[in-house]
């Protein structure tokens, strides 16, 4: 699900961005970090997803969004502090996919990411070594066949 997935980072906290930029990294992902939104705009185009932080040191990135995803449209998963109802809603509506709070699990942001890469209709998850096919009702680890009852596949899945 990784290969080739170039995701966009904007964060301006150094330690986060550093922080999560390594470990999309680790993941297999093509990780372009930038901290603002100039910098934003100018790799749009260039991502497949982005991760998108609200409060920037050049404002609020929502102002962006729409003009954003005018020129691309990408999933978005706003990554901020803003916890509130209304600020998430408000993110929501300006075209976001998915709204994370922070402090957040890197493990959970990844599950995030791979659901919103995944193509529409596709009958098979990934994770990790773990592969399924839920249409074929097979399951993979590391490319061995998993033999599971069909219980043990209903809760996998």
């Amino acid at each position: 699900m990784s290969e080739n997935k170039t995701i966009l980072l904007v964060e301006d906290d150094q330690l986060l961005g550093q922080g999560v930029q390594t470990f999309l990294q680790s993941n297999g992902f093509h990780c372009t970090w930038v901290t603002n939104a100039k910098e934003a705009g100018k790799h749009w185009f260039s991502a497949d997803l982005v991760i998108l932080d609200r409060q920037l040191q050049d404002g609020d990135s929502l102002n962006h969004l729409p003009t954003w995803l005018q020129t691309k449209a990408l999933p978005v998963i706003v990554l901020t502090a803003k916890i509130e109802v209304e600020q998430r809603v408000e993110g929501l509506m300006c075209g976001a996919k998915d709204y994370m709070t922070k402090p957040f699990a890197q493990e959970e942001l990844l599950a995030r990411i791979v659901t919103q890469l995944r193509p529409l209709g596709s009958s098979s998850i990934a994770y990790k070594t773990l592969s399924i096919d839920v249409s074929m009702r097979q399951v993979l680890d590391q490319d061995k066949p998993v033999a599971l009852k069909p219980k043990e596949f209903q809760l996998l899945v």
